[in-house]
């Protein structure tokens, strides 16, 4: 990695490699047609219905929170709340570059060095959260006589808690590894 973000962010890697550029240092044509198809007329409403059938998903969990399964539920309204995040920052970082276009490139110089930090910080927690989700699913199912004693809102609070600040502490140098040029 190279440290640096690249200006026109066609790739959210960090990476200028020109393999798909032309000689006069423009993007192939077809290629450039991909990218609107992939990053508009896929990725948007995909992340839109993402978050629509996150937001339901979280308001049905809230009613269901009187039920003897909160643990589960606390667990997956993180993780709800946690998908939507990435499918809003992800929308922000990849489709909103093509939407709005290059005229715009000086507020996408300044959303981008914090923007890609924060969306490497939320699929961590959100990957966490889910390998959390089943193992204490594996718990209650191979090991119910422990279940009720060791998942508990309480812990699952604790454990929710922990997975987002060891998402933060692991993913703090990528707020320093780069800077715009």
């Amino acid at each position: 990695m190279n440290g640096k973000y690249v200006v026109d962010f066609e790739d959210l890697t960090n990476n200028s490699s020109s393999t798909n550029r032309s000689a006069g240092g423009h993007e192939d044509p077809t290629v450039e047609l991909l990218r609107v198809i992939v990053d508009v007329w896929l990725a948007i409403p995909l992340a839109v219905m993402g978050v629509v059938g996150n937001i339901v998903s979280f308001f049905v969990l809230c009613h269901m929170r009187k039920s003897k399964l909160r643990a589960v539920t606390t667990m997956l309204q993180a993780l709800a709340v946690s998908d939507t995040l990435v499918l809003v920052f992800g929308l922000l970082a990849r489709s909103l570059r093509m939407v709005i276009g290059r005229r715009y490139t000086p507020i996408l110089n300044l959303m981008y060095p914090w923007l890609m930090p924060i969306i490497y910080i939320l699929r961590l927690a959100n990957i966490w959260l889910t390998v959390w989700l089943t193992f204490d699913r594996y718990i209650a199912v191979c090991h119910p006589l422990h279940a009720q004693r060791l998942c508990t809102t309480k812990k699952t609070s604790i454990q929710i808690l922990g997975v987002s600040l060891l998402s933060v502490l692991f993913s703090l140098p990528r707020f320093f590894e780069g800077k715009v040029v």
